[in-house]
């Protein structure tokens, strides 16, 4: 549908934070029933129902807010831009028009919000506490670093701790901050050998109950990591693909054959590359070299500065242009003091951007996605390039479609970096939930 560009534009104040834009007028009709398109955009020659028109009994509200700053065009190109939301969508992304009206001018990077595949808490909040008030902690707390979506991410438990947690997920409706996509279960069907923060006695081997348990989470969920050397896990992959459920590869032992045979049945991601899997040998590449190797898989990567180094970072961003994305894989002492907090397996140190267990092991991260993209320029990478890995390749990657882009019909996630690439506002489907 298009757009028309008429100058008179209808807009509404969001809250404080938009005293920036431009003044808000409310049109409202007396007439007409609940759920009628009551009114024309003044100014339009078309006489279009410009969408998206918001309506509230016999009251409609219209909303709009205008951008200019550097920004990442359609097509990847960094240039001087122009972004105009419409209630929930962006209407237009492009080079700046002649007599578009009023913007709000920002003298930073206008970028798409960031889609983080990967976060299991964060201030103070854990999926696995099975409450709104923590899945609302997380979704403020993502917000701050820059991301408008994210998949609520499990641990391993007991299926009936699993379900409290998915069925909280999925009964959330919280609007302060960034907006709860789907679930992300990871574990218990990964190898015990490279659990990591996971709890052993929780992990387990045998896919018998899988089936039941991903059927009673429904449609939120989104991804499952899975080991995939585990004995039926070919036939369980081909099965979660079939329902739609993204499938990805970590916390394995497996071999190179093993992961590609799992790739082969629909596995298409590959969870925090390089940690809690089995490392790389010239005689067996293992996990790590089918990662680097097969392709269509898409390799997820936590750039906290701990994780991985700098050198194998590189080398898996050459081995696999397009395909590589940053995730946070936080805990709940993310935007918390520095301390010891509860976390999967036991008792774990954040200290120095650190998490670890007892025996030294990294257990999670504190890193938002902001912070993972400045890291990423920092060390060499065009904006451009970190900004996809953080936005639209996530998107992509999990089928989240109408997120991840600045383009004209995707949902209005967009992201206000200063020239530091420190986030100065986070818009979500076109509101304003966050301004540092």
């Amino acid at each position: 549908m298009a757009f028309c560009q008429g100058r008179a534009s209808v807009v509404r104040r969001q809250n404080a934070g938009f005293a920036a834009f431009p003044a808000a007028r409310r049109r409202s009709a007396t007439t007409g029933r609940p759920g009628d398109i009551l009114g024309v955009r003044p100014g339009c020659p078309w006489a279009c129902q410009c969408p998206p028109a918001i309506v509230l009994g016999r009251r409609e509200r219209w909303r709009a807010v205008l951008l200019r700053g550097r920004g990442i065009l359609p097509g990847g190109e960094l240039a001087e831009a122009e972004v105009e939301l419409w209630g929930a969508s962006i209407a237009y992304a492009g080079t700046p028009r002649a007599g578009s009206g009023r913007a709000r001018e920002h003298d930073g990077w206008i970028v798409p919000g960031f889609i983080d595949l990967h976060l299991h808490g964060a201030g103070g909040g854990d999926t696995m506490d099975a409450t709104p008030r923590a899945l609302g902690a997380m979704a403020g707390w993502a917000a701050r670093g820059g991301t408008t979506g994210f998949l609520a991410t499990t641990m391993s438990a007991s299926a009936r701790e699993i379900t409290r947690a998915t069925d909280n997920a999925a009964s959330y409706r919280g609007r302060d901050g960034a907006r709860l996509l789907g679930i992300h279960l990871e574990g218990p069907y990964i190898n015990p050998e490279y659990a990591g923060a996971h709890a052993p006695d929780a992990v387990t081997t045998d896919l018998a109950g899988a089936r039941r348990l991903v059927a009673g989470i429904g449609p939120l969920l989104r991804r499952v990591t899975l080991a995939p050397e585990l004995v039926g896990a070919t036939a369980l992959v081909r099965w979660l693909r079939c329902r739609g459920v993204v499938v990805s590869l970590g916390h394995t032992a497996s071999t190179y054959a093993q992961l590609a045979t799992a790739w082969e049945a629909g596995a298409s991601m590959v969870t925090h590359t390089f940690n809690a899997m089995r490392a790389f040998h010239h005689r067996e590449p293992g996990a790590v070299g089918g990662a680097l190797e097969i392709p269509g898989l898409d390799c997820e990567v936590i750039l906290d500065g701990h994780h991985v180094h700098a050198a194998a970072f590189r080398l898996l961003w050459r081995a696999r242009p397009g395909q590589v994305f940053f995730a946070t894989d936080a805990m709940r002492a993310a935007g918390m003091p520095e301390g010891k907090y509860r976390f999967g397996a036991g008792e774990v140190t954040v200290a120095g951007g650190r998490v670890t267990r007892p025996n030294g092991g990294l257990s999670g991260s504190v890193v938002s996605m902001a912070a993972s993209v400045r890291n990423a320029v920092q060390g060499g990478l065009p904006l451009v390039e970190a900004v996809h890995a953080a936005s639209e390749r996530p998107a992509r990657a999990a089928g989240l479609v109408g997120r991840g882009s600045l383009a004209a019909g995707q949902v209005a996630d967009v992201v206000l970096l200063r020239p530091d690439l420190t986030v100065a506002a986070t818009i979500v489907e076109g509101e304003l939930v966050f301004q540092g």
